[in-house]
């Protein structure tokens, strides 16, 4: 996270109130009074509310960076009168000092929960390239919201997002990988859907 050559550890942030993301910084090196070493955590941003994951995404913007992607954990329907963050896919900014805030830029629309005790919304997400166009798509399980998203990357580094399925509330998975390996090479989306008790896989020729 700070460029200085061991390994700490970045997450997103649900049960605690507070920081929605955050990282943790190496300290202390492993040894007999810190097995696993000592961290310092820093806060990465409080404006997302609850969040479910954060992640790096190698290459995103096809600029050999590595840009961090988080999906937040959010309801803005419920309880009726909710405060709560709009739901959605972001990315960080991160300023010299990993340290102080980072900023973000909201890449999916349209995300909602449903209305109704203990959903949230968005879920996971995963990323490559979906369409075959060579640069990197984010596939986000709406976990709360019972639809399954691409966000198409389109050449101003902006995401459009369009729904691949309904009625498949709490998925996971949101895998883009390759199952078949056919010629020509051609990426896949997989997910596990909790309210099918199924796991779906979509191509870009048809849903298996």
């Amino acid at each position: 996270m700070d460029s200085d050559g061991d390994l700490d550890v970045a997450s997103a942030q649900y049960f605690e109130p507070g920081a929605a993301f955050m990282w943790l910084e190496r300290t202390t090196v492993p040894g007999p009074d810190h097995p696993v070493g000592g961290f310092t955590p820093h806060v990465i941003d409080t404006t997302q509310g609850r969040a479910i994951q954060l992640r790096p995404v190698r290459n995103l913007h096809g600029d050999g960076r590595t840009v961090w992607v988080g999906s937040n954990h959010t309801n803005t329907v419920f309880p009726p009168g909710s405060t709560d963050p709009a739901s959605q896919v972001v990315s960080f900014s991160v300023p010299a000092d990993p340290r102080s805030p980072w900023t973000t830029t909201p890449l999916s629309t349209g995300i909602v929960a449903r209305g109704r005790a203990g959903q949230a919304a968005p879920g996971v997400f995963g990323s490559g390239d979906l369409d075959g166009d060579r640069d990197i798509d984010l596939l986000v399980s709406g976990d709360g919201d019972d639809r399954l998203f691409w966000l198409e990357q389109r050449d101003d580094r902006t995401f459009d997002t369009h729904v691949l399925a309904t009625a498949a509330g709490q998925a996971g998975g949101a895998l883009v990988t390759d199952l078949d390996r056919r010629w020509p090479p051609r990426n896949e989306a997989v997910f596990t859907v909790f309210e099918s008790d199924s796991v779906v896989v979509w191509s870009r020729d048809r849903a298996v």
